[in-house]
């Protein structure tokens, strides 16, 4: 690939492809600086922009990923996997209001049919923003597209505690516990949920019985 570059510098399919075996030999901080080299050349080419931003999600640098992903959608609205990228990669960057714009417009394009972890992502940007009736909504559809999922049904039991329904949250965290019993986030949700409804004796015991006590969630819980 590389003399390929050499003789037609303009052939950015060639970068692309030494990135990505750059990436098969566990290269990836070689193939990212590799790709950044040449994304000044890259004004009309989306799909080295995707890889540049591919690859600062595998380094844990998101908002070089947003970054990324922003410009290849630009440059490329109608791929719908860049929308998808940007959505995600603004999310870990701690973008929640843009990345929740992002998945909107995404789920609104004709003939999208969103998978549920572009739903749970909306759901959970729902919640960053402090919108958790909306994220409820959400939820409840993710858990009708996995109804055997733990967390799909935790997270239903978060959206309604956050939305002031601690029966609904109640049933919906048992429904996750009845999944996985390990599931510790459920029983705190549990926990909480039992405490707003009078039932402090019975949020005790599930404490006692189901979670280490050496944390400060449990602690406090344990307080109240």
């Amino acid at each position: 690939y590389r003399r390929s570059l050499a003789l037609d510098s303009t052939n950015l399919n060639a970068v692309m492809a030494g990135a990505e075996g750059m990436v098969a030999m566990d290269q990836p901080h070689k193939a990212a600086a590799y790709v950044e080299a040449y994304l000044p050349q890259a004004e009309t080419e989306s799909g080295l922009y995707e890889i540049s931003g591919r690859l600062a999600l595998m380094r844990g640098d998101y908002h070089r990923a947003a970054a990324d992903y922003q410009h290849a959608v630009d440059i490329n609205g109608r791929n719908l996997r860049y929308q998808e990228e940007l959505g995600r990669a603004q999310y870990y960057a701690g973008m929640h209001p843009s990345a929740l714009v992002t998945l909107r417009k995404l789920q609104a394009t004709p003939g999208y049919k969103a998978p549920s972890w572009v739903l749970t992502l909306t759901g959970d940007c729902l919640m960053m923003t402090d919108r958790p009736v909306e994220a409820r909504y959400v939820y409840e559809k993710v858990c009708s597209m996995q109804p055997d999922s733990s967390g799909a049904w935790c997270n239903l039991a978060r959206a309604a505690l956050a939305g002031g329904d601690p029966l609904r949250a109640s049933l919906s965290a048992r429904q996750a516990l009845s999944l996985d019993r390990h599931n510790n986030e459920a029983t705190l949700v549990l926990a909480y949920s039992m405490i707003q409804l009078g039932q402090s004796q019975s949020a005790i015991k599930l404490l006692d019985n189901n979670v280490q006590q050496d944390s400060a969630i449990v602690r406090i819980l344990l307080g109240r």
